[in-house]
């Protein structure tokens, strides 16, 4: 690949406008497209872009000339040829296709010199849950993905083309604009928007806010909405237009007290591709020593670094002790996106293949951004493979490939996060790692008052993991449930039993709980028809394919099967040639290292001198392919002076003490007393010796002791504001002062008075949360 200048007056897209409305939990998005064409001759905008992978598109239109088109869902192949015939005739055409459920092609076709045509897509969805409340996500971009010889090999040009947009360094003549409208279901106590400059205001309930300006479509947005009361359980009923009752249950449950732990193999596979260079690598690496220092004497680990190759820290899996943290903390520090393109398949296969450690279960933990275009091939590895290691992804970077990230979690039985680099990852990793380490519940069963739904989603209802929402939707034709009862099952546990009465869903946002309910059964239907059992029988692939056809046509959604088109007649038209203009996208912030432009090109204004676009890696079938989209170094180098090579911020200073004092435990849970440490508690190393020589412990038993304490002091108090960053620590550290016989008392003002109560046994053990 290589970098060219562009004459930005040609791109025809002027702008992306964004407005999200949302009741409750639901959803509504519109995203506008405003093109014109400034060109003498007629064009054709072809803009890749994404879109929610979740989200039920169910909105087409196009305004031109005061007129409003609507889109009418077909056959995705009918869609094309009638769209073909069309722009044939010198007729306009409109198009909206799915190239896969998080990016989406819209064609705009024969658009005349200084014409102007909006083009409105509109999707449901459901808002994100999380511990604290809700999370909105709004993709912005289509990152650069890597393809295996194979799919170039085999994959459709036209498909490979979708999924390669032109990617520009500089800016470009179009921009973001975003409003939200939010009914909250429950006060909100917290806004959170680590994205993008955003500003709101909070009247009755409602949040309404918008980006500060027009920004860059390089990264995707993020807001994080904390409520007062997040775990209240949502048991919510509507009405569809034919009169069927669609009803949604949203449940957290809570976990009993922790059951004993058992002992896991823990795997980390790490993303060190050429994509990952800069605040992702970082990320990756801070990820991989929180995670470290969570572990328990009984587990064993291993750490597999992959790009083009793979590279394994240890040949088979380690006990977790002291030295072998010592060893992978090392390795961990070596670790860049220095290992070229995204092979993730066979390091994935060969974790998932290795000989199981006796009485020990495999987690994996797999750190990437998931740019790959062979998500099909990566599911199936994991869906048959569910007794050798659930998957638990984590997001990382600014615009990570989401469908990829969740799908391995949903097929494995494992589960996901995300992490914006500008977010907090403390809190992010010990959610994860309480996933990985507890039991989950399982089974999950609902009686749906005695009733059988026409249509659920899940079909079968998966693990539930501590700390995730049980979300459920179920369509009955006529009579609705008037009582739903959740039962959840914990090994070694007495089962949960929940029931809840459904609350009537009103107004216009009752039509989005059909929508995300037919949305959600049709990605079931579709991952079966892409990756499933049905994929190698002839007959039920048809018939699958029959189903998905129904669903996306009687809902009005689309799928990878059918398509939107708009193809009005216009009287007096005749053929002309029609040129094609692919709308670049802005290169996703980080990728790879590189820092892309933070303002857009005004329309009109001439290109900017550092305006370059990375060379599709698949332009066209006709030039051949090349392997990956890399720059080269050495043409980086030349646009070191006009572009910012992304780094981590600088931490705080309490940022960094936190970090380093988490950091210095040891495996089996305890501290080391060093004058650092001392400093922290505000006294000095002499005093510390003083009070653990006075213990009846061995001398380094004794200082460990004291150190250990120290910590728990800080953590309790200069940290109580991160408990849910360094509850597992804790925890850890308090069990192995336990074998000492050492509890801890209540928090008091002075830490050496508390450390001399605490080394004396005073009664009186901290419940976490206490001193707060």
């Amino acid at each position: 690949a290589g970098l060219f200048s562009q004459d930005f007056q040609s791109i025809p897209l002027t702008g992306v406008a964004v407005h999200a409305v949302g009741q409750g939990p639901a959803l509504k998005v519109t995203v506008a497209h405003h093109y014109r064409n400034d060109e003498p001759r007629p064009v054709e905008a072809v803009y890749t872009f994404p879109l929610p992978e979740e989200s039920a598109v169910c909105g087409f239109e196009v305004e031109l000339g005061g007129q409003t088109l609507k889109g009418r869902i077909a056959d995705r192949e009918k869609s094309l040829e009638e769209y073909d015939e069309a722009l044939g005739r010198g007729l306009a055409a409109y198009l909206l296709d799915q190239d896969r459920p998080n990016v989406f092609t819209a064609y705009v076709g024969n658009l005349k010199p200084q014409e102007e045509v909006l083009v409105r897509i509109s999707y449901v969805a459901a808002l994100t849950w999380l511990p604290d409340g809700f999370q909105l996500i709004i993709p912005t971009v289509v990152s650069p993905r890597y393809f295996t010889d194979e799919q170039i090999r085999t994959m459709d040009p036209a498909e490979l083309l979708h999924l390669t947009p032109p990617a520009v360094l500089g800016p470009v003549p179009y921009g973001l604009t975003l409003t939200v409208d939010l009914e909250l279901p429950g006060r909100l106590v917290g806004v959170e928007c680590p994205s993008h400059p955003f500003v709101w205001e909070l009247s009755d309930g409602r949040l309404q806010g918008a980006l500060a300006g027009c920004e860059p479509l390089n990264q995707d947005f993020v807001l994080n909405l904390k409520l007062d009361r997040p775990h209240e359980p949502l048991c919510l009923e509507a009405r569809a237009a034919d009169g069927a009752a669609v009803v949604l249950v949203g449940l957290h449950p809570r976990h009993p007290d922790p059951l004993p732990r058992q002992p896991l193999e823990i795997i980390f596979l790490v993303d060190c591709s050429g994509s990952m260079a800069g605040e992702s690598a970082a990320q990756a690496r801070n990820a991989l020593e929180l995670c470290l220092r969570a572990l328990e004497a009984t587990d064993r680990f291993n750490i597999v670094a992959f790009g083009s190759e793979y590279h394994r820290l240890f040949r088979t899996s380690r006990p977790f002790n002291q030295a072998n943290l010592e060893e992978a903390s090392r390795f961990v520090a070596t670790l860049r996106g220095h290992l070229g393109g995204t092979e993730i398949y066979a390091p994935l296969k060969a974790c998932l293949d290795q000989v199981l450690p006796k009485g020990h279960t495999r987690k994996i933990i797999l750190l990437t951004d998931g740019e790959v275009a062979n998500e099909a091939d990566l599911i199936t590895l994991v869906r048959y493979r569910p007794l050798h290691g659930a998957i638990y992804p984590v997001g990382l970077g600014r615009g990570p490939n989401a469908h990829l990230i969740r799908s391995l979690a949903r097929a494995s039985g494992g589960a996901s996060e995300f992490v914006h680099p500008q977010a907090r990852l403390e809190p992010v990793m010990v959610r994860l790692m309480e996933k990985v380490a507890s039991p989950a519940f399982h089974p999950v069963s609902i009686d749906w008052d005695g009733l059988t739904p026409e249509l659920q989603s899940p079909r079968a209802l998966p693990p539930l993991h501590v700390g995730e929402r049980l979300w459920a939707l179920a369509r009955f034709d006529g009579q609705a449930p008037q009582r739903v009862t959740v039962r959840l099952e914990l090994p070694g546990g007495d089962p949960l039993v929940r029931p809840l009465e459904p609350v009537r869903f009103t107004g216009e946002a009752a039509q989005v709980l059909p929508l995300m309910l037919a949305r959600e059964f049709l990605r079931e239907l579709e991952d079966e028809y892409q990756s499933g059992p049905a994929a190698g029988n002839r007959k039920a692939y048809q018939a699958l394919r029959r189903r998905i056809l129904e669903i996306s046509k009687n809902f009005g959604i689309l799928s990878s099967l059918t398509s939107f088109l708009v193809a009005p007649e216009r009287p007096g038209a005749e053929p002309s040639e029609v040129v094609m203009r692919r709308v670049p996208v802005v290169l996703t912030r980080g990728w790879g290292g590189l820092e892309s432009a933070y303002f857009p090109l005004q329309p009109g204004a001439p290109p900017h001198p550092s305006s370059y676009i990375l060379e599709d890696a698949y332009p066209s079938w006709r030039y051949g392919f090349r392997k990956k989209a890399l720059l080269r170094r050495d043409r980086v180098e030349r646009l070191c002076l006009e572009f910012e090579i992304v780094t981590p911020p600088p931490l705080d200073p309490q940022e960094q003490d936190f970090r380093r004092l988490i950091q210095e435990q040891h495996a089996e849970g305890w501290w080391p007393l060093s004058a650092w440490l001392a400093d922290q508690v505000q006294t000095d190393l002499e005093t510390l010796v003083t009070l653990a020589q006075k213990l009846p412990l061995l001398p380094p038993t004794a200082s460990q002791a004291v150190a250990t304490l120290s910590a728990l002091y800080l953590l309790h108090t200069r940290f109580a504001d991160r408990h849910d960053q360094w509850r597992l620590s804790a925890a850890k550290a308090e069990r192995w002062l336990e074998t000492l016989k050492i509890s801890l008392p209540l928090i008091t003002p002075d830490c050496l008075s508390w450390l001399e109560n605490a080394l004396s046994g005073q009664p009186g053990p901290c419940q976490a949360g206490d001193e707060q």
